[in-house]
């Protein structure tokens, strides 16, 4: 059912422009996205230990914790270039961090032991 002053304007080469767009810009898809599998050094590869990312910026950022060998825990910084910064917060086990707020900051959380 088409309202009464809809009609006018459904033949206009405004309306059937409109038309296309609105069914191109929901057809296009996604850029390609880019899947990479990483471990933080020097987490363990036994039961319960390994990487477990827990956060991304938007600028790819990546934050998280790692267990050891020994089943230490401590957390790791990816960079978007692939280096890592692990790091143990004084007095804590496990770090437990959340994701990057700004470029240059994370922030977290820890359990004193």
């Amino acid at each position: 059912m088409m309202l009464p002053h809809a009609s006018k304007f459904a033949g206009s080469p405004l309306f059937v422009i409109l038309g296309l767009f609105t069914a191109l810009t929901v057809t296009a898809q996604a850029p390609a996205q880019k899947l990479t599998i990483f471990d933080a050094p020097g987490a363990g590869t036994g039961p319960n230990q390994g990487t477990s990312p827990s956060g991304i910026s938007l600028g790819g950022t990546i934050t998280g914790n790692l267990t050891d060998s020994g089943y230490g825990t401590h957390g790791f910084v990816r960079t978007p270039e692939g280096q890592f910064t692990n790091f143990d917060a004084p007095g804590a086990d496990p770090v437990r961090d959340a994701p990057v707020q700004r470029p240059s900051m994370i922030s977290g959380w820890l359990r004193a032991i």
